[in-house]
């Protein structure tokens, strides 16, 4: 006699259907997984950029404060030396020619006495307009020299890679301290 053959009809059914859903539950474990992955990612590259950029910030607003305060510096022993020698005379023109000349950030060097008179004006390159020296008497700069206060203004340039200008005065003292 014969052993009746048990069939399983639905046994490879039901192994290709499990095998299908963990694939499907691996895969959507992975696509979770990349994703968390790119997000951590790219947040921790947003995070490390912006410390970097706000350390280069950082040390560049040092550097030009440093550069400023050289700047702010070299103008004020030139006008020391300046006051050595009469208004307007042919030492004190040698001496702010010199200043000019000394570095490529300076580009106009103007002498006032206290009550707005030019007595003495320089520049590295002729575009500004004759015009300007009668502007001087009411200017901010020569207002605040006038007071005896150090005056440093800055104008940014038309474009964000252009560099700013920065205008500057300050009191001349003579050898006993006082304005001049």
């Amino acid at each position: 006699m014969e052993k009746p053959q048990y069939q399983t009809p639905h046994r490879g059914r039901i192994q290709r259907r499990l095998m299908a859903w963990g694939l499907g539950l691996l895969s959507i474990a992975l696509l979770i997984n990349t994703f968390a992955g790119f997000l951590y990612t790219r947040r921790g590259i947003r995070d490390s950029t912006v410390r970097r950029q706000a350390g280069i910030a950082f040390f560049t607003a040092q550097h030009l404060q440093n550069q400023l305060l050289r700047e702010i510096k070299r103008l004020e022993d030139a006008g020391a030396a300046m006051m050595l020698f009469p208004f307007g005379g042919e030492q004190q023109r040698r001496l702010a020619q010199l200043f000019l000349e000394s570095g490529e950030s300076v580009r106009e060097v103007a002498i006032l006495k206290l009550d707005g008179e030019l007595v003495l004006r320089l520049l590295n390159n002729q575009t500004q307009s004759a015009a300007r020296a009668a502007a001087y008497k009411n200017a901010p700069e020569f207002l605040a020299a006038a007071a005896g206060i150090s005056y440093v203004k800055a104008i940014p340039g038309a474009l964000a890679s252009e560099p700013s200008w920065l205008i500057m005065s300050l009191p001349l003292r003579d050898a006993a301290g006082g304005a001049s």
